[in-house]
């Protein structure tokens, strides 16, 4: 009897242990893997960590009426309801001998007074519309994209905003486009030599690569047009072939006839794959061409150094 009892304490004992053991643990994993969720135009948001999720109410993006949940929630519920002490760590207060110096924006570079405090950045009244654009799409601010006229400057090898590149409509499809660029000086080397330009041009040369947004529209016409290009320089080809195996009669006027047509279907059918050209490609920037004015119109203007 004392045995089965001594067994039935020892049993008890590990249960508990083991039930403790396991809320520790989930109580441990639940603090390091908290995630917040929070509507946006009627959609769910998230997963956002803590502190993503402190920044967006911070800034206005997640407002008091803003429903949010979390890990651990059985319904949604108003982010106004959040007591003081349940939101976590607070970003520390701007000091008072800061809060009307001159400081510079994140988005468009500029130096400006009263700039607001977004997403760990300062931004100006004038980019915050965008800014708040961009932070709903997940893309870190201060990372571009700007407008230098009618050039797109991005950093290399990050996201543009999810709008068409040409018409600045919703995307359907982001097309790779591998970019590449050298100093224009560098074709005089062509009167020296061609390969030796082909060698410093591969040397020397600087690549960036985007993914451009496109609607279906869009899309459709680049498509339409590279089908038609493909078609005309396989039929200026076939006649190329064609008349300069006759050799008969007018076959060389004819030859050249078609030699011209596959040259000219040639570079048509380059400039209808090409979606953007290269302006100038530096160790962290890009500067892209064939950007819409409807794209362009969205974003800060470029300041930084040419």
């Amino acid at each position: 009897m004392g045995y089965a009892r001594s067994m039935e304490k020892g049993a008890t004992t590990a249960g508990l242990n083991r039930f403790f053991l396991a809320a520790h643990n989930r109580l441990c994993f639940s603090k390091s893997t908290m995630h917040w969720y929070y509507e946006q135009e009627g959609k769910p948001v998230g997963p956002v960590t803590e502190e993503a999720f402190q920044a967006a109410r911070a800034s206005g993006l997640v407002s008091p009426a803003t429903r949010v949940w979390r890990e651990g929630w059985p319904d949604w519920r108003p982010a106004g309801d959040l007591a003081p002490t349940y939101t976590g760590t607070q970003p520390p207060p701007v000091p008072a001998s800061l809060m009307h110096a001159a400081s510079r924006c994140a988005e468009c570079n500029q130096v400006l007074p009263d700039l607001v405090h977004l997403g760990g950045v300062s931004v100006c009244e004038s980019c915050k519309p965008h800014a708040l654009a961009k932070l709903r799409e997940g893309i870190v601010l201060g990372a571009g994209p700007w407008r230098d006229g009618q050039l797109l400057v991005t950093l290399k090898n990050t996201p543009l905003p999810e709008a068409c590149l040409k018409c600045g409509a919703p995307p359907v499809k982001q097309v790779k486009k591998a970019l590449s660029w050298h100093h224009p000086a560098l074709y005089l080397i062509i009167f020296v030599g061609l390969l030796i330009y082909l060698i410093l041009a591969l040397c020397l040369r600087k690549t960036a690569t985007i993914f451009v947004p496109l609607c279906a529209e869009c899309n459709g016409r680049r498509k339409r047009n590279g089908l038609i290009s493909f078609l005309g320089f396989a039929g200026a080809l076939v006649a190329f072939i064609v008349a300069g195996a006759t050799l008969e009669g007018d076959a060389s006027t004819a030859a050249v006839l078609a030699g011209v047509g596959l040259l000219l279907f040639s570079l048509i059918w380059m400039a209808s794959t090409q979606l953007v050209l290269a302006k100038k490609i530096n160790e962290t920037h890009a500067w892209v061409k064939k950007a819409g004015s409807p794209f362009l119109d969205r974003l800060p203007q470029w300041t930084g150094p040419e």
